[in-house]
């Protein structure tokens, strides 16, 4: 293979042709990546939500902005001081008489969608179990994140997803 491309005459094209080239073939490169892409999206997708550090590792441009933050961020840094939520709270007159704390059973149906809860109007009773125990149901409340670990403790938290 060296011999036969050692022999090989290389005839230099116009620039302009060779613009041409390099552009259908940078066009051909991006098709076979996207059909790549959506040919392997099942498996792809829970990787990338689950290691959103490899996103940054793919992307060529992610070592230019990751220095920029570096030195950016301390920039706009907020004051690391925590401050009580539960300031001048206490529990209500029924409970302030009880000897044992109160015991709050919170049902999280965070793989499900909200819209999809008989609870909340939906057409087919879907929960007819915790319709029977007559359960309180939020529907205004978002998910900080699309997995659990991300999102179950930010629901118990007043800090947000951003942690601010």
């Amino acid at each position: 293979v060296a011999v036969v491309l050692w022999f090989a005459r290389i005839e230099p094209m116009r620039w302009i042709s060779q613009l041409w080239r390099n552009a259908v073939l940078l066009l051909l490169a991006v098709a076979v990546a996207l059909v790549a892409a959506v040919a392997m999206n099942r498996q792809l997708a829970p990787l990338m939500r689950n290691n959103v550090h490899l996103r940054y590792m793919m992307n060529p441009i992610a070592s230019l902005y990751s220095t920029g933050a570096v030195f950016i961020k301390p920039l706009f840094k907020r004051s690391g001081k925590l401050i009580p939520i539960t300031a001048g709270t206490s529990l209500g007159a029924s409970y302030a008489a009880q000897r044992k704390p109160p015991l709050f059973v919170v049902v999280v149906g965070e793989t499900a969608r909200a819209d999809h809860f008989g609870l909340n109007g939906y057409a087919r009773d879907t929960t007819p179990e915790l319709a029977k125990r007559g359960v309180l149901s939020y529907r205004e409340v978002h998910s900080c994140g699309t997995n659990t670990l991300a999102s179950v403790p930010c629901m118990f938290s007043p800090l947000g997803k951003q942690g601010k």
